[in-house]
């Protein structure tokens, strides 16, 4: 008989005291570092998106305020030669002295690439660089008869030799005479590639009548877009970072990257759309404007993109001209950027977590080999912790071990609490620090730099907000434009120096006119200055503007290009009672402001002309 061997059944696995007794220890502290942990990740990602998006706004803002500086050279060329022309400074008919001054002109303006003019009868004078060559100005001249030939210039700004001759040239031909004869006034003709294919140029035209309205030519003055991408690349955009502008139809005029906007295929030079950028940041940005911007129209977006598996942050502005510009401005940065700084707070406080966490394992560990007797009271205070039902202390014991353990106990709770109140006070002093920032970039942006006065767009901001205060109060609001006679004249005499701490001058001038709290005095522009007067009527807005014209005549600088001698003040005056249109409203307070500024000038500078609708 064969006897088999039987076997108990396994024991159930035991568990030490020991090791009961850490685990709830090591559970207590992982939850509560784990949930301090999450919610300084949650509030330093949302920090970093804040900072994120304000420095983005400000650098958009930047780039908004160069594009500014380089979109009024056309402008003030055109409206500086056109009234020449009107008042028989600059004749149609003497070429010699059209080629003088275009060519006196262009060597002022580094951006400048062509200054011309044509006139109806198909005579052309032309002074201009090459982009890649700025220091080269040359000249051409045409006729219906000769064609047309290209000469260069000497240092004393007279003819040289010849360059080329092109016997079919005709200026009518050229798409930019097309546009400026069609044209009501001063309007900005679309981008193209130079002939060398490796930069864009823009310029603006505007038609020349006599004074019975008969069309006797179209001025030209063109820029080159080279400057926006250098502008663009030496912007302190971070690790990553890319800022760009586009046409409303997406294709590219300027970026950060260094890569060209436009490429030669089959003969042929081609724009480069944005969607089409070999930068997957830009391209992704690209088509989230285009979806939330409409064109003509102005405005900003900001956001955020999730791009091959990181997030970038957005921000673009719809950059809107009334003189026909219609482009936008966009900013993409990592989100990493600006996170990455934040977390070595918190690295330290979870140190100091894990730390505290050891240490309290040791103690419990020590204090736990000597225990082998009644837990329940330490168990049921462990509890009502867990429950975050702690007040007071451990429950005394007479068994020194208890006795022991609830001292240590009672210890690691009080440093638990230090450390919560620790890391709280941390997230809220770094929380306070970040919007006291926020509030100084909120205030730099809105600043300008050299006379400390609110800047374009700050004082676009008031305005719209004393519009809807206006409208909401049924107070009337004053505008007035203000503008340097000849400062141009100024600087090319005296100096940037000189210039700046004339403009210095004047604002401190200007801000003494301000009387009350909503007053806002502003520097809009080089020489250009606005001044906002929220409940005045329009015999109180003359008055101020004739005060702000005196207080700046009474500088009593020295401007020897001026009919007085010193440096002067033009000034028009617009009134209106803010209605619900506030877009509309404010277009038609500033155009009647700038006419009135128009006639100022027109009518011999040093003078203030208010609103003709006014009378």
């Amino acid at each position: 008989m064969v006897m088999r061997e039987t076997h108990d059944p396994a024991p159930a696995r035991k568990i030490s005291l020991e090791r009961l007794i850490l685990l709830p220890f090591l559970l207590l502290f992982l939850v509560i570092f784990g949930f301090l942990a999450l919610s300084s990740w949650r509030s330093d990602l949302r920090a970093a998106e804040q900072m994120g998006e304000a420095l983005n706004r400000q650098l958009a803002g930047q780039v908004v305020a160069q594009l500014d500086a380089l979109f009024d050279v056309p402008g003030r060329l055109l409206a500086a030669n056109a009234g020449m022309i009107a008042n028989g400074v600059l004749p149609l008919d003497d070429a010699d002295a059209l080629e003088r001054h275009f060519v006196a002109q262009v060597r002022a303006f580094p951006n400048v690439t062509n200054l011309a003019f044509a006139s109806v009868a198909g005579d052309y004078v032309c002074a201009y660089r090459l982009w890649d060559a700025p220091q080269e100005v040359m000249i051409s001249t045409a006729t219906l008869a000769s064609g047309m030939e290209s000469f260069t210039v000497d240092a004393h700004d007279n003819r040289g030799s010849l360059i080329i001759r092109h016997p079919n040239f005709r200026v009518a031909e050229r798409p930019w005479y097309d546009v400026g004869i069609k044209a009501d006034g001063p309007v900005w003709f679309p981008v193209y590639p130079f002939f060398s294919g490796k930069s864009l140029g823009v310029g603006m035209v505007e038609p020349i009548r006599d004074a019975r309205g008969s069309l006797r030519g179209v001025l030209l003055a063109d820029i080159s877009l080279h400057e926006a991408s250098r502008y663009l690349a030496e912007l302190k955009l971070g690790r990553g970072g890319y800022a760009f502008v586009m046409e409303s139809d997406g294709r590219l005029i300027a970026d950060s990257t260094g890569v060209p906007t436009l490429h030669a295929r089959d003969g042929r030079v081609e724009r480069i759309g944005a969607m089409r950028s070999t930068h997957a940041e830009i391209r992704a940005a690209a088509a989230a404007i285009s979806q939330r911007l409409a064109p003509g129209a102005g405005g900003a977006w900001s956001g955020s993109l999730k791009v091959e598996g990181k997030t970038q942050l957005v921000h673009a502005v719809r950059y809107v001209r009334g003189d026909g510009l219609d482009l936008v401005v966009g900013v993409v940065t990592p989100r990493a950027t600006y996170l990455e700084p934040m977390l070595s707070g918190p690295r330290r406080q979870l140190l100091l977590g894990v730390v505290l966490m050891l240490l309290g394992l040791v103690v419990g560990r020590l204090i736990a080999r000597a225990i082998s007797k009644p837990m329940r009271e330490l168990s049921v205070v462990s509890a009502r912790v867990a429950n975050d039902e702690w007040a007071g202390e451990v429950p005394r014991s007479r068994v020194t071990e208890i006795a022991t353990l609830s001292a240590a106990f009672s210890t690691m709770v009080r440093k638990l609490q230090d450390a919560v109140s620790l890391l709280e006070s941390r997230v809220q002093e770094r929380t306070a620090a970040l919007g006291d920032a926020n509030a100084k970039l909120q205030e730099l942006a809105r600043t300008d730099g050299l006379t400390g006065l609110v800047n374009r767009r700050g004082f676009d901001e008031a305005l719209d907000a004393e519009w809807r205060r206006g409208s909401r109060d049924g107070q009337p609001l004053a505008l007035l434009l203000c503008d340097l006679d000849r400062f141009k004249d100024y600087n090319d005499a005296y100096g940037h120096v000189a210039g700046d701490a004339c403009l210095a001058a004047v604002a401190r001038a200007l801000q003494g006119i301000g009387r009350r709290s909503t007053d806002v005095v502003a520097r809009i522009g080089g020489e250009e200055f606005g001044i906002l007067l929220p409940g005045c009527t329009p015999a109180e807005a003359q008055a101020s503007a004739e005060r702000a014209r005196m207080a700046v005549e009474s500088l009593g600088m020295k401007h020897e290009f001026t009919s007085d001698g010193i440096v002067t003040l033009s000034i028009g005056v617009a009134c209106a009672m803010p209605g619900p249109d506030v877009e509309a409203g404010i277009v038609d307070l500033r155009r009647r402001a700038d006419a009135a500024l128009y006639r100022a000038k027109r009518g011999g500078r040093n003078r203030v002309e208010k609103d003709q609708a006014a009378t």
